[in-house]
């Protein structure tokens, strides 16, 4: 699949990481109503009835990402490849970020020799 995408990676055994993704996400499609979300998660049916792409993150996918679950950063590395994997330009969004206003005419800054990041 082409095209510009927002994606999120929300796992682990605390559910509000997910909770927190589905809230950005809803911020987000409330500013920018025709983007493209996308969610790598352990927990697609919190997504369930929304406008938003769920990638199931099935325990193998976690154990083979994460190197036998002992580099539980290699999810969220690995999760961003995928997600990279899906749409032509990427803005990666963390659970705890909350969009004020439309953020997608950052898209027009990503290209094949740059990208952007904000820092807090």
């Amino acid at each position: 699949m082409g095209g510009d995408g927002f994606g999120y990676i929300a796992f682990g055994s605390d559910e509000l990481y997910a909770r927190g993704a589905l809230f950005s996400a809803l911020r987000l499609l409330y500013y920018c109503p025709d983007a493209r979300v996308m969610v790598l998660t352990d927990r697609p049916s919190i997504f369930d009835g929304y406008p938003i792409e769920t990638i199931e993150l099935t325990a193998e996918r976690k154990a083979e990402m994460s190197f036998g679950n002992r580099y539980r950063f290699g999810i969220k590395a690995a999760g961003i490849v995928d997600l990279l994997r899906r749409c032509e330009r990427l803005f990666f969004m963390d659970t705890d970020m909350y969009p004020t206003g439309d953020i997608s005419r950052c898209f027009r800054r990503i290209t094949a020799l740059s990208s952007i990041m904000w820092r807090c």
